[in-house]
């Protein structure tokens, strides 16, 4: 074990999901035999860069870089107390995660540990504990926080953390309070948010069989293609909103791989972001040229659309970009929402609401809309309560959900919990009038009479004609009954 006990306490002040301090040792002693610095070298023994991953199997199987067997065939797992281990063979690759499962020469583990994935997902403020490199962090660990949770193409749900960390932590492993693994970091520059990736990405569709020993890969360019950092990298920069970066990175990897369709889609988006419109189209048409079925260049031209309010054009990309994949939760949620307002088509909506939900069940926009809609147009509105909850755990910044949560917490005559919901509806959006009125009504069914009238003036001084309603009402003089 590293340097623990001295930084223990620190840990246990910081961190309240560990308040047992026997349980966080056994953790931190747990993880640490798992973890990985991962050293890639040449053919010399000079180390040319690290990362870092973790064991997954009591067989020497681990998760690491991707982007270090495209320097250097020469790569080796270094555990915690020292000991190394060469890689003899890459299994799979996954290009959008910059990931790689390989075997290593590890001898049955006994003396070290493996990771088993959590099913739980991250929550926002969630306090974690990451087993990175050294160089990033005292003895090799941090406590962060996930600052906030979002939905990327590919890689689906992650979360921003507040802690910032170079490329060598890239692959560190994330551990929960029950020192299940719960997320995988995604790190390329100190001075940008790193990601965490979820543990649903090890068993998705986006992973490609290699089962080669990495001496045989400079011999087949096009596997070691899939091992560049660039399409990854591309989705790091497109989640922080790093549109010139994220263009950089798919460029990068469209010089090493023309072909690829998706990376001229992907281009052009950022392209678009950041106001080139004319490279945008020309990345759009080669994308077409290159694959007439590829789904993409529709999906954002839909999302382009509706940025310049043209509802109808982006109706009609969303359209054919289901045509093409069927099976796109973003695209049909788009379409759904548009088909209500457009057509009155509440069949279709509900329909691609509910196909979204299960081609992609941590797509939380999907939950988010169905609630919505069950909430509007279904007699039963209590069926809309798990889905709302759904939504929130998986997607707690879509616009309004505590408020609507909260809402309904009204209907159930549940306040407390209401109160709750509309208050961290308002740290999100301190200008929610709704949220503020509702807030105002929670408060006054538990007899809270002068903090609900403050609230109605707040929201009345924002334009909320109803809060203007229920001051004059209920909140002047003797007459404040509800």
């Amino acid at each position: 074990m590293t340097k623990l006990y001295k930084t223990l306490f620190l840990f246990i002040s910081l961190l309240p999901a560990f308040t047992n301090a026997q349980r966080l040792v056994e953790i931190i002693e747990q993880t640490e035999k798992a973890a990985l610095t991962v050293l890639c070298q040449t053919k010399n023994g000079n180390i040319l860069t690290e990362g870092s991953g973790f064991f997954i199997s009591a067989d020497g199987i681990a998760i690491i870089p991707a982007h270090l067997f495209f320097l250097s065939d020469s790569v080796t797992l270094k555990t915690r107390n020292g000991k190394k281990f060469a890689v003899e063979k890459i299994l799979q690759s996954n290009p959008k995660a910059n990931l790689v499962i390989v075997k290593s020469n590890a001898p049955k583990l006994k003396e070290y540990n493996y990771l088993i994935p959590s099913k739980q997902f991250i929550k926002e403020n969630q306090e974690l504990l990451i087993f990175g490199h050294p160089n990033d962090m005292d003895d090799g660990m941090a406590i962060v926080s996930a600052k906030e949770i979002k939905y990327q193409l590919f890689i689906k749900r992650i979360a921003l953390l507040n802690n910032n960390m170079s490329q060598k932590s890239f692959g560190a492993p994330i551990v929960n309070n029950r020192g299940e693994l719960i997320g995988i970091i995604n790190s390329y520059t100190s001075n940008t948010s790193p990601l965490a990736l979820s543990t649903t990405i090890i068993n998705d569709s986006n992973w490609i069989n290699i089962n080669l020993p990495p001496q045989l890969i400079n011999t087949n360019p096009k596997i070691k293609n899939q091992l560049f950092q660039g399409y990854n990298e591309g989705l790091f920069y497109l989640t922080n909103e790093l549109y010139e970066n994220a263009a950089k990175s798919f460029s990068n990897y469209i010089n090493l791989v023309k072909d690829n369709a998706e990376l001229y889609a992907l281009r052009g988006h950022s392209r678009f972001m950041y106001q080139n419109s004319y490279g945008c189209k020309e990345d759009f048409q080669m994308c077409k040229q290159l694959n007439p079925d590829c789904f993409l260049p529709y999906y954002f031209n839909g999302l382009h659309s509706l940025s310049n309010l043209r509802k109808e054009d982006a109706l009609v990309n969303f359209s054919i970009c289901i045509e093409k994949n069927p099976k796109f939760p973003n695209a049909l949620v788009e379409h759904g929402k548009l088909q209500i307002e457009l057509n009155k088509n509440l069949e279709v909506a509900y329909l691609n609401f509910q196909k979204a939900i299960e081609v992609d069940s941590t797509y939380g926009a999907g939950f988010y809309e169905k609630a919505r809609f069950t909430l509007q147009y279904i007699e039963n509105k209590n069926t809309a309560e798990p889905d709302i909850d759904k939504a929130i755990e998986l997607s707690p910044n879509l616009p309004g959900i505590y408020s609507i949560r909260g809402m309904m917490k009204i209907n159930g005559e549940n306040y407390l919990a209401a109160i709750k919901d509309l208050e961290t509806a308002l740290k999100k959006n301190p200008k929610d009038t709704y949220a503020i009125f509702n807030l105002g009504i929670a408060q006054y069914n538990l007899g809270m009479k002068d903090k609900a009238c403050k609230e109605w003036e707040k929201a009345g001084n924002l334009g909320h004609y109803k809060s203007i309603k229920y001051s004059s009402r209920y909140c002047t003089g003797s007459n404040r009954k509800y």
